[in-house]
């Protein structure tokens, strides 16, 4: 059961346990040189392979300890104490002030996010990032998970929960140290504060009613990659670009996650979709800001992204944003971006009448201004709208797309022309040549879990049931929040 406190019981606790925590931190030596190789303990951690149980044990050592995070390392995995100083360093110093700038929270007794989520771990004012070879079933050239938050951790007594707020960070074939292993940092940063802010909300009736959706999650921890680096992250730019599942000339896109488990890579179409979208709401938006906002939203659905941009319907921004991805450099696009300004439009494969689109997907193809289109029997949720072309234009693009809301909905049938515009011949001096992936290639790990089950329910790291009230686990909440409270 989780116990409610009324707002005179929570004040007086909160104050309570600031004093504690205030306690704690001129008790404990922040000067970057805590922490021992010989303070050890063990975690639980889980085994994503698919070949053995789900969770095991395993030993590690307390390499540094600062005012913001405890650094552990897996016996054996060759991390050593320098390496995890400069770990400790960016995370203090960089990762965790600029996050928290753009996501970060602060209720009215000043109580951020992050020390919600102390609260609900393990209290010692730490964040613990435990670094580890993640058992991924990882083979050269393939997917690999690097790095993951587990929410069972923030709960007590609950089955393999380490009770303690923590992440976990990979160590093979992640490379330790380099910018692509902090971003991860940054993105497994957001899940733990996305999941801190939907249990905080999750308890007033008049909030947030579940966790927020995958592609919002992800979105946002995209986001928080580029927050951190201040770079565009060409690689997600690159994969759209190219193309090379084909699945996004048919529409593929983020909104109906992971809906491509018989095609592996197809995966990295919905980070790259997801990585566009909420750079796109950034740069409508008019700063990261907005990445704050949509955590915080009272809604964990696409009415939470169509509420803080200020649209009428998930419909019109979908529409907006998929013209914007026709033509990346207009007003609508992606503003005087040189990285995101190249991406370059799908059009529906040539040839063919009709296509199935899974909600949210949208295709373009080409139509002749004096012709009109024969729409007949297509999906309830199928849109249409002409997104270019003039007075003597030869063609216009027509943009086919599911405004359909719902993301476990099924594939509905759209009219294309089968038209598509006459490629140029290569000129080998200024052909951009893209190359295909071949891996390492980073997914999250709930897209390790269900492909590997082909399981379309969520995998078991995800939020777990106990939030629900439908618990065999006994939560204990310490900060019972209104959302009310929150200074942005």
């Amino acid at each position: 059961m989780i116990e409610y406190l009324d707002l005179e019981k929570r004040m007086k606790y909160i104050s309570i346990v600031i004093f504690f925590l205030a306690l704690i931190t001129m008790s404990c030596p922040d000067d970057g040189s805590g922490g021992s190789s010989n303070t050890k303990r063990s975690f639980w951690a889980a085994d994503l392979s698919g070949k053995n149980e789900e969770f095991y044990r395993l030993e590690a050592s307390l390499l540094v300890r600062n005012s913001g995070c405890e650094v552990w390392a897996e016996i054996g995995c060759g991390v050593d104490e320098t390496t995890a100083q400069r770990i400790a360093n960016e995370y203090s110093n960089n990762i965790f002030p600029k996050i928290m700038e753009a996501f970060g929270w602060v209720d009215k007794e000043k109580v951020n996010v992050m020390q919600y989520a102390d609260l609900m771990g393990d209290k010692n004012g730490k964040l613990i990032i435990l670094l580890l070879d993640i058992k991924d079933g990882y083979t050269e050239g393939g997917g690999y998970v690097a790095g993951y938050f587990n929410p069972l951790n923030m709960y007590k007594n609950a089955p393999h929960s380490n009770e303690c707020d923590m992440i976990y960070l990979d160590t093979k074939p992640s490379v330790v140290g380099t910018p692509d292993f902090y971003e991860t940092i940054a993105h497994e940063m957001q899940h733990l504060m996305n999941f801190v802010t939907s249990t905080c909300f999750y308890q007033d009736d008049n909030l947030r009613h579940g966790y927020m959706d995958t592609w919002i999650d992800e979105g946002l921890s995209s986001a928080a990659e580029w927050v951190y680096s201040g770079h565009q992250n060409k690689g997600r730019i690159n994969w759209f670009n190219a193309d090379e599942t084909g699945l996004l000339s048919r529409g593929d896109n983020f909104y109906a996650w992971d809906n491509h488990k018989n095609e592996t890579k197809a995966i990295l179409n919905d980070y790259a979709t997801v990585y566009l979208f909420f750079q796109w709401l950034r740069i409508q938006y008019g700063d990261e800001g907005i990445y704050r906002e949509i955590l915080i939203s009272k809604y964990s659905n696409q009415q939470a992204v169509v509420d803080v941009m200020g649209y009428e319907s998930w419909d019109s921004l979908l529409q907006t944003w998929l013209t914007a991805n026709y033509n990346p450099a207009g007003k609508f696009g992606y503003g005087d971006d040189p990285d995101l300004s190249k991406i370059r439009p799908h059009y529906a494969p040539d040839k063919i009448s009709e296509i199935n689109l899974f909600p949210g997907e949208g295709v373009y193809s080409l139509n002749a201004p004096d012709e009109i289109p024969v729409i007949d029997n297509h999906g309830n949720n199928i849109n249409y709208a002409y997104i270019t072309g003039n007075a003597n234009a030869v063609f216009h693009t027509l943009l086919t797309y599911n405004r359909s809301t719902n993301i476990k909905g099924s594939v509905e049938k759209g009219f294309v022309t089968g038209i598509v515009p006459v490629k140029p011949a290569a000129n080998i001096s200024s052909r951009s040549v893209i190359p295909p992936i071949s891996g390492p290639y980073k997914i999250g790990v709930g897209d390790l879990q269900r492909q590997k089950s082909n399981d379309q329910n969520e995998p078991f790291l995800s939020f777990p049931d106990a939030v629900s009230g439908q618990s065999r686990v006994n939560i204990e909440m310490f900060l019972p929040f209104t959302g009310n409270d929150i200074i942005r």
